[in-house]
């Protein structure tokens, strides 16, 4: 909420959302649908199910389920049954960030929906209403039926997410089915999607293998189980698809005796299986492999060499991925796979448990080839997690510009409130966090975060940047002169921001002439390094010139 009282200014700065639409920004395995193992079962009843619902205009599909059910498998079987194409959306914990999420839906969207990065991009800056509506607008001019997937939906927990994609539920055009696979069941209002017959829902007890499907995973001639085993081994793993693939490795590595009356479906007997038996199973050097790349949500030969220190990471990964169906397929050049979330969920409390000073090097590794690599969200959360905080902050410190022209305001508040009280000990996120907070409104954190950045700042390293905050909090507060008296103040000019504010603050003090030249030198640095926030500033400060100087048509180019 803006800390500002009816009288005061509002501020010239707004948040500038550039290029927002662009897929490039995001990871191709983000808007990939995940490759169905080798071995697949189409499980034709539930694509008929999911198919005719939609065909009677229940455009929205619910596949809600625990973890290892099928979920995607499920999804990805309806839409080859059937031949549909989708936008596919692999959400993560960064999409709680609005600006990341809806980059990331127009990325899955891009092929099919040529229009709507522009659509998106010009929308954003508006709020979430006039957002959706740009993208419904955009779907519904489509001459063909478009589907968009958002898996593993549950790691979404910002209510502005949650509100925005339920309105595009409830906006949705006749031409888009909306399905969304999670864990546990979005805050939205499904009760009126029910009664208003909107929705179709695939749960657990829908999900779960009977007992052909069950014999066909297993394998059962060649495992040697007969109809009983089958039947019993179903009920055991109450039709768990993740219990019985974890029953069928077991059986292909030997197996052991009493193996189906002994093997129980509960989430915990199972982690305890995978824990006693799985990893024993296979020799030391594989276990510490799989132990070590557990801590990467998205695994690569080069990453895996990296930060395991090996040079076989590409052929040991594809030799892992065609064994194992708890290693799933990201993308359709087998570059890219993850762990089933589960396997991975096990195999981190594993290294945690047997050396969590080896997983904080790990995280550490991982964090560094990601920030060499340009992925710098993926890095920063790498860090954390290896408890570098001073380097993640370093990172975030100097990556400021790059998250703010992409609008990731929203990210850049999470890390700072992750590094809690580092904040006020590392001079440059300080100045970080005053900028970031000044320009959401809240101005009474921004002086904090500036006082503390000037104590930190005894080299002058950010002194530009402190004396272009400490300006425009004053013209915030509404009071002209003494951001006038702020900008007299000398410092080398490093950032663009700065200039811009040296121009900005003399256009509110009718300083037109000697505003002129530091708005130009703001506009020729923005635009080589680049700054959009800048970029976007700058020429409101110089139409204001132009309007009061009797130019409307050239104020009117340039706002």
């Amino acid at each position: 909420m803006n800390e500002r009282s009816p009288g005061q200014t509002r501020p010239v700065l707004t948040y500038a959302r550039h290029m927002v639409g662009s897929s490039a920004a995001v990871s191709a395995t983000k808007v990939s649908a995940p490759r169905p193992p080798g071995r697949y079962l189409a499980r034709q009843r539930l694509s008929d199910h999911i198919e005719s619902s939609v065909a009677a205009g229940r455009g929205f599909v619910l596949v809600s389920a625990p973890a290892g059910s099928g979920k995607s498998t499920a999804v990805n079987g309806w839409l080859d049954a059937f031949e549909r194409r989708a936008g596919w959306l692999q959400s993560d914990d960064g999409d709680d960030d609005p600006i990341r999420f809806w980059g990331g839906i127009t990325a899955a969207l891009q092929s099919s929906v040529p229009d709507i990065g522009e659509a998106v991009a010009a929308s954003m800056a508006d709020g979430t209403d006039p957002l959706v509506t740009a993208v419904s607008n955009t779907i519904a001019a489509q001459p063909t039926d478009t589907v968009l997937v958002i898996d593993d939906y549950h790691l979404i927990t910002n209510p502005d997410v949650h509100h925005g994609v339920e309105m595009l539920i409830a906006r949705r055009p006749p031409n888009l089915v909306v399905v969304m696979a999670t864990r546990l069941d979005p805050p939205f209002r499904l009760g009126r999607l029910r009664v208003r017959d909107q929705i179709t829902e695939l749960r657990a007890d829908q999900l779960r293998f009977d007992n052909d499907e069950a014999a066909w995973l297993l394998d059962a001639p060649a495992a040697g189980l007969d109809t009983d085993d089958v039947d019993r081994l179903t009920e055991r793993t109450e039709g768990w698809a993740a219990g019985l693939v974890l029953a069928s490795l077991s059986m292909r590595g030997g197996g052991y005796a009493g193996f189906v009356d002994d093997f129980h479906g509960a989430d915990q007997l199972v982690a305890d299986y995978l824990s006693d038996e799985f990893l024993d199973a296979i020799d030391a050097e594989e276990r510490t492999r799989l132990l070590d790349v557990s801590v990467l949500d998205r695994l690569s030969g080069p990453v895996i060499d990296t930060v395991c220190e090996v040079d076989d990471g590409t052929a040991w990964l594809a030799a892992l991925a065609a064994r194992n169906l708890l290693v799933i397929a990201l993308d359709r050049t087998g570059t890219w796979f993850r762990f089933h979330h589960l396997l991975q969920d096990l195999l981190r409390s594993e290294l945690k448990r047997r050396d969590p000073d080896r997983a904080r090097q790990l995280h550490a590794a991982a964090g560094r080839w990601h920030a060499e690599h340009g992925d710098l969200s993926t890095a920063v959360e790498h860090l954390l997690d290896a408890s570098h905080d001073i380097e993640a902050a370093d990172l975030i410190a100097q990556n400021a510009t790059e998250l703010l022209n992409v609008g990731r305001s929203y990210t850049i508040t999470r890390y700072i409130e992750r590094l809690g009280d580092l904040v006020n000990h590392h001079g440059e996120l300080a100045t970080v966090h005053g900028w970031v907070s000044f320009v959401v409104g809240r101005f009474n954190e921004a002086e904090r975060a500036l006082e503390v950045a000037r104590s930190l700042d005894v080299d002058g390293t950010d002194a530009g940047l402190i004396l272009s905050l400490g300006a425009m909090v004053h013209l915030a507060r509404g009071d002209v002169a003494s951001g006038l008296a702020a900008v007299e103040e000398q410092a080398p000019i490093t950032q663009p921001t700065h200039p811009m504010v040296l121009g900005g603050v003399r256009v509110w003090g009718g300083r037109f002439d000697e505003a002129r030249p530091f708005l130009a030198q703001a506009n020729e640095m923005a635009a080589s390094r680049p700054d959009h926030f800048v970029a976007a500033v700058t020429p409101v400060f110089e139409a204001i010139i132009e309007l009061e100087s009797g130019q409307a048509a050239t104020a009117r180019q340039l706002a």
